[in-house]
């Protein structure tokens, strides 16, 4: 079953919302606030959900960065 747009934009916009949250634990805030206009960028819900993995064990905000434009 195919989801819904509405669906689809509703789980876009909270894995961003979580991979926000996980950067906005383990580093400076405004460098996370950086990076934001970046994941909204982000179309793909495939990436992003690997991009919530990847926030979730990277050792700074660099790493991130760098998963992020790769």
């Amino acid at each position: 079953m195919q989801e819904s747009k509405t669906y689809q934009l509703m789980l876009r916009k909270n894995t961003i919302k979580h991979i926000i949250a996980l950067l906005e634990q383990q580093f400076h805030t405004e460098a996370v606030r950086a990076l934001t206009p970046m994941l909204q960028n982000i179309d793909d819900l495939d990436r992003l959900e690997e991009l919530h993995l990847v926030a979730a064990r990277v050792p700074n905000i660099e790493a991130f960065t760098q998963e992020l434009i790769d």
